[in-house]
């Protein structure tokens, strides 16, 4: 039950607005993800949630550098 409720949280959490607020929000991603791959190398690893966590930043990052690339494109596309 109280896996459950984390892991309820950790969805939660990784609901960001694709939109970014300010670049905080860019350098926070980058430090989580450092924070959560150092947990996996330590003795012991880390627990599935952390490792769902960790699957979930990088897909947010991803996203946000295909959204910067598109909006990128279409701004060459429209100015160019």
């Amino acid at each position: 039950m109280a896996a459950a409720a984390i892991l309820g949280a950790a969805k939660q959490r990784s609901r960001l607005p694709m939109k970014m607020k300010s670049g905080n929000d860019l350098k926070e991603l980058f430090a989580r993800e450092a924070e959560l791959e150092k947990a996996m190398r330590q003795p012991g690893g880390a627990r599935i949630i952390e490792e769902q966590e960790l699957l979930a930043v990088r897909k947010k990052l991803a996203n946000r550098a295909t959204a910067l690339r598109e909006t990128a494109e279409s701004e060459r596309g429209i100015g160019g």
